[in-house]
C-alpha cells in the first residue's frame, strides 16, 4: 500500500514539474516574439524623429544640420532610400554643393528601395547639375585662356613710358642691323577686341548655365505637389531666370561689340610711305 502511495506521489510530482516547464517555455517564447517587434517599433520611432528634425532644420535654412540628421537616420536603417533623396535635395537647393548633390542623387537612383515617384525628378536634377558643372568648367578654362593670352600680349607689347615704347627693365635697343621704327609706322593690332569677345562669350556661357539650372528647378516644380515647395521654387526661379536672360544678352552684346571693333580696326587706312600722311581719312 505504501509503495502504491509513493508511486502516485511521484507521478503527481512529475506531472507538476512537466507542466511548470512547459509554462515557462511558453512564456519565454511569447517574450522572445514580442521583443523584436518592440525593438523594430523603437527603431522606426527614432528614424522618424530624426527625419522630422532634419526637415525642420532644412526649412529653417540650416541645410548642413539637416543633412547630419538625415545621415544619422540613414545609418540606423540603410533601406530608407528616401533619406538619400532628401540629402541630395538639401545639397542641391539649400547648401548649394553641386558635387555632393550629384553624388547623393546617384546613390538614391541605385538604391534598391528607391521610391518610383522620385526617380524622375532625381534623374532630371542630376543631369541638369552635371551639365551646369560641365559649363562651369568650360567657362573657367576659357577665363584662364584669356588671362594667359593677355599676359602673353603684355609681354610681347612693352609698356608705354613718356609716349615711347620701352621694356620695363630699361631702354629698348634695336637689334643690330635693323633701323629704328619710324614715328609714322602703323601701330600693331590691338588684342582688346578679342578680349572683349572672350569676356562676352564667357558671360553668355555663365548665363546659359544659370538658365539650365533654372530649367531643372522648373522640372521639379512641375512634378511637385507641395504648395510650399512650389512657392519656394517660383520665388527663386524668377530672379534666376531674369539673371540668366540679362547675362546671355549682355554677353552676346559684348561679343558683338568686340567683333565690330575688330572689323573697324582692321579697315583703318594704310600710311603713305612718302608723306607720312594717311592715304584716306576715316571718320569715327
Amino acid at each position: 500500500m505504501i509503495r502504491v502511495l509513493l508511486t502516485g506521489v511521484s507521478l503527481a510530482v512529475c506531472l507538476m514539474l512537466t507542466y511548470s516547464t512547459a509554462s515557462a517555455q511558453a512564456v519565454e517564447r511569447s517574450v522572445g516574439a514580442e521583443a523584436p517587434a518592440a525593438a523594430d517599433a523603437e527603431l522606426a520611432a527614432r528614424i522618424a524623429a530624426l527625419s522630422e528634425q532634419g526637415n525642420a532644420a532644412v526649412e529653417a535654412g540650416r541645410g548642413k544640420a539637416g543633412v547630419e540628421l538625415y545621415l544619422q537616420a540613414y545609418a540606423l536603417d540603410p533601406s530608407q532610400a528616401t533619406l538619400l533623396y532628401n540629402i541630395a535635395l538639401t545639397y542641391h537647393r539649400v547648401v548649394g554643393d553641386v558635387d555632393l548633390a550629384v553624388s547623393y542623387y546617384g546613390r538614391f537612383l541605385k538604391a534598391p528601395g528607391a521610391d518610383p515617384a522620385l526617380l524622375g525628378p532625381a534623374t532630371q536634377a542630376m543631369v541638369a547639375l552635371q551639365e551646369v558643372r560641365k559649363l562651369e568648367r568650360e567657362a573657367e578654362a576659357e577665363a584662364r585662356r584669356l588671362i594667359e593670352a593677355r599676359e602673353t600680349a603684355d609681354r610681347r607689347d612693352p609698356p608705354v613710358v613718356d609716349g615711347t615704347e620701352r621694356p620695363a627693365n630699361g631702354p629698348q635697343t634695336p637689334p643690330l642691323g635693323l633701323a629704328e621704327p619710324r614715328a609714322d609706322d602703323p601701330p600693331p593690332p590691338s588684342s582688346a577686341p578679342w578680349v572683349l569677345v572672350g569676356v562676352g562669350g564667357t558671360i553668355a556661357v555663365v548665363g546659359g548655365a544659370i538658365g539650365l539650372f533654372t530649367a531643372a528647378d522648373h522640372g521639379v516644380f512641375a512634378d511637385s505637389d507641395l504648395y510650399d515647395e512650389k512657392r519656394g521654387l517660383a520665388d527663386r526661379g524668377r530672379p534666376l531666370g531674369l539673371g540668366a536672360d540679362i547675362a546671355v544678352g549682355a554677353g552676346v552684346a559684348l561679343a558683338l561689340t568686340g567683333l565690330f571693333w575688330w572689323a573697324v580696326a582692321d579697315e583703318r587706312p594704310a600710311v603713305s610711305a612718302g608723306t607720312g600722311l594717311p592715304a584716306a581719312t576715316l571718320t569715327w
